[in-house]
């Protein structure tokens, strides 16, 4: 095999390494982490918890909008055209939050909910 070949490789190799590595590592953190929240929360309160991880998981990908492999996929972009997505990525993010706070706001499970409850301040 020719060293171009075997440097193209080797670099694909190694990416499906950092890939997998990175994936595994983050379904290790997403378990603990939800370990962690389930012996503190109610199973009522977990519920609540899981179901805005549904809603928020849905936002994310809708805020993603697929703009990212656009910019990857497209090489002939100008700067001008890079500015114009990020802007675009930027602003559709930020609606996408207040629509996510408009709608927690309304829920009726809201009314449970308290961040800042007494028994935590001393």
């Amino acid at each position: 095999m020719p060293d171009t070949q075997r440097g193209l490789v080797t670099s694909l190799l190694s990416g499906l390494v950092w890939t997998a590595a990175a994936k595994w590592s983050t379904q290790i953190l997403s378990w603990a982490s939800t370990l962690v929240v389930v012996r503190f929360l109610s199973p009522s309160d977990y519920g609540v918890v899981g179901m805005a991880t549904v809603f928020l998981g849905m936002a994310t990908v809708l805020s993603e909008f697929g703009l990212g492999s656009a910019v990857v996929y497209l090489r002939h972009l100008t700067g001008k055209h890079i500015e114009q997505l990020n802007t675009f990525s930027v602003a559709f993010g930020l609606i996408t939050c207040a629509i996510c706070c408009a709608l927690a706001t309304r829920s009726p499970s809201s009314s449970r909910v308290r961040i800042f409850d007494r028994s935590f301040s001393s």
